[in-house]
């Protein structure tokens, strides 16, 4: 018999030079950054592939707001508004 294949020694080494298996990194997942990104109303690429555009604020609901913002400063405090929604983090 060829003493290189049966000896022991080699065998073990061989074997027991096994690596760990890579470890999970859900925050680096894309449905993930996508989902972090939408809830902040960034930027993101939906599940199909299409660029979604980010939030941006729109026009009011004009003179039959039952909150009346349009009659005070009503730019002002709609971004205040949207950015502190923004900015709240996910629990």
């Amino acid at each position: 018999m060829n003493s290189s294949i049966c000896d022991g020694a080699d065998f073990d080494q061989n074997t027991s030079v096994r690596g760990r298996r890579r470890q999970r990194n859900p925050e680096n997942w894309a449905f993930n950054i996508a989902k972090r990104k939408r809830n902040k109303g960034e930027e993101n690429v939906d599940k199909k592939g299409k660029q979604v555009k980010s939030r941006e604020m729109q026009c009011g609901c004009g003179e039959i707001c039952k909150i009346m913002i349009t009659q005070s400063n009503r730019e002002n405090i709609m971004s205040q508004l949207l950015a502190a929604w923004l900015s709240l983090e996910a629990a």
